[in-house]
């Protein structure tokens, strides 16, 4: 996660809106400020010699490279940005040596739920507007969803405790406090929130934008 260019993949390759996302939790839920991953202000360059540290830590070097897949669906956007994703792993250093391999989406969600991958992308669309509504997927009771197996009892506790929590401002601390956990632990690398792009002409009044990109015609009116 410390070595993808989120900025660049946003800004040079894809230049659509979308929004680099160094939370789990996208902008934009109900009454919610989402967690972050503690190295963001970091700059490039030091989070790369960061993970080298960590990737010597773990036992890789020269004399054991990390090598791995990088999976990725062949819609969308995709194809654009797995080659940098792959290029980022290279950054880090000459043994981290990522390939990548494009597969159709069902198939990909189909190595998802069976555990066959080392590295996938994915996206999430939530039914509702609530934090809670990402979250649950790295619950371990989940199932299938929770397609990393991550489990972290501490989490799920969490969880549970913000269904209990009738306070919204207490409930949405006890979920960011879930999302940090998450994070910390390197659950998911977010990459980046993907945006709607509508054209409104200025004789439209009433159109207010939103996370879930809902605009009910009845809120609005056409000026004359």
């Amino acid at each position: 996660g410390m070595a993808m260019d989120r900025e660049y993949i946003t800004g040079s390759i894809l230049r659509g809106g979308q929004i680099p996302s160094y939370n789990f939790v996208p902008l934009g839920m109900n009454d919610y400020t989402p967690a972050e991953f503690t190295w963001k202000s970091m700059p490039r360059p030091e989070r790369l010699k960061e993970a080298v540290a960590l990737l010597q830590q773990a036992g890789y070097g020269p004399n054991k490279p990390l090598k791995f897949e990088y999976l990725y669906r062949a819609t969308g956007d995709n194809p654009r940005i797995a080659p940098v994703i792959q290029q980022n792993f290279k950054d880090i250093a000459p043994w981290v040596q990522a390939e990548i391999r494009q597969v159709e989406t069902q198939a990909l969600y189909d190595a998802l739920k069976t555990k066959d991958y080392s590295i996938a992308d994915t996206g999430w669309v939530a039914d509702f507007n609530d934090p809670y509504n990402f979250l649950y997927l790295l619950d371990s009771r989940t199932g299938p969803m929770n397609y990393g197996d991550y489990t972290n009892p501490a989490y799920d506790a969490l969880l549970d405790q913000s269904a209990l929590e009738t306070d919204t401002a207490k409930r949405s601390a006890i979920l960011k406090q879930a999302e940090q956990m998450m994070l910390d632990d390197a659950a998911v690398l977010p990459m980046l929130t993907r945006v709607t792009q509508d054209i409104v002409s200025p004789k439209i009044t009433g159109y207010t934008d939103n996370a879930e990109d809902i605009h009910r015609t009845r809120y609005m009116c056409r000026k004359n």
